[in-house]
């Protein structure tokens, strides 16, 4: 308060107070009402700068985070420069010497193939490691090529890992390994087979396509034991009709004939759907099929010449 008192009263005769003695509640309340005006201007201007400081540091710790750090606000003059590369605002595993590294100009090679969870992840693996190794690609290229492979499942599995947490390649490997590697020694009992049944409202479609998903989790079940759990697990009794039609002996074949089965409705289904066409629509088409079918007269030939 001397310090205020110093800045403030310049011109006043000090005063014991001002000489570092103790000054009593009464002489404090007295100079500041006779100085309210001056205290009153500082103390707001220490206060906005107190602010200011703290927005600051909130903005740029973002709370521990770098995509805070993206939304600082630009000042009035300065203009954002929309010819830079831009990309969306996202919670990235990868840290920022393996995000901002530039490899732009990397093309993925047609023979890799994407990775949702359903396949060999050790195959996918050893592919995309030799194709790297081939194509010579720095470490950080490495984690964003590997990265454009997932899909599907595999995609969520990424995106759900921990900010910041994948360093290098080595990073990403073993966490990708630990995670499948996890789920693939999850193996089902074999009476599981029975379980994976058609669901009220799934088309017969969408049931096989899910049915030779989860088979694969199923080890050590017999043949015999797949067919029945498939044939007593579908709804569409016409496919059931089918199936108990012919003796079948192996998986394979069972899904040959499903297969032809829901070929088969396709068609039918596209029949009637062409049947359902307004007559002058069908009129429409018999007269192009008819027009297709109109031959012209073989030329005569030389020798029956008059």
């Amino acid at each position: 308060m001397s310090a205020v008192r110093n800045t403030v009263g310049r011109g006043k005769e000090p005063t014991p107070q001002d000489r570092g003695g103790p000054a009593s509640d009464a002489a404090l309340r007295e100079y500041c009402d006779e100085n309210y005006n001056q205290l009153l201007s500082i103390i707001a201007e220490k206060f906005n700068k107190e602010k200011e400081k703290n927005e600051k540091l909130k903005e740029d710790s973002g709370g521990g985070h770098w995509k805070s750090r993206s939304k600082r606000k630009k000042s009035s003059g300065e203009e954002e420069d929309l010819s830079q590369p831009w990309a969306c605002e996202e919670i990235d595993p990868f840290t920022p010497r393996i995000r901002y590294f530039d490899f732009s100009k990397t093309r993925m090679p047609s023979h890799i193939k994407t990775y949702d969870g359903s396949e060999d992840l050790e195959d996918h693996l050893k592919i995309f490691q030799a194709t790297a190794k081939t194509e010579r690609w720095a470490m950080p290229t490495w984690c964003h090529m590997f990265n454009s492979t997932l899909t599907g499942n595999a995609r969520v599995w990424f995106d759900d890992l921990l900010a910041e947490s994948i360093d290098n390649y080595d990073d990403l490997k073993k966490a990708f390994l630990e995670n499948y590697l996890q789920q693939k020694k999850c193996i089902k009992d074999p009476i599981e087979i029975h379980n994976i049944k058609q669901r009220v409202g799934e088309s017969t479609e969408d049931f096989v396509r899910r049915y030779k998903l989860e088979r694969r989790d199923v080890k050590g079940a017999p043949e015999c034991m797949r067919i029945s759990g498939f044939v007593h697990r579908i709804t569409n009794p016409e496919l059931i009709k089918r199936l108990h039609d012919k003796i079948l002996k192996i998986v394979d074949e069972m899904m040959r004939v499903t297969t032809s089965f829901l070929r088969g409705e396709v068609a039918a289904s596209n029949h009637e759907q062409k049947k359902s066409f307004p007559p002058w629509k069908q009129q429409e088409g018999n007269q192009k099929q008819n027009f297709k079918k109109r031959r012209l007269p073989k030329p005569a030939k030389a020798g029956k010449e008059a």
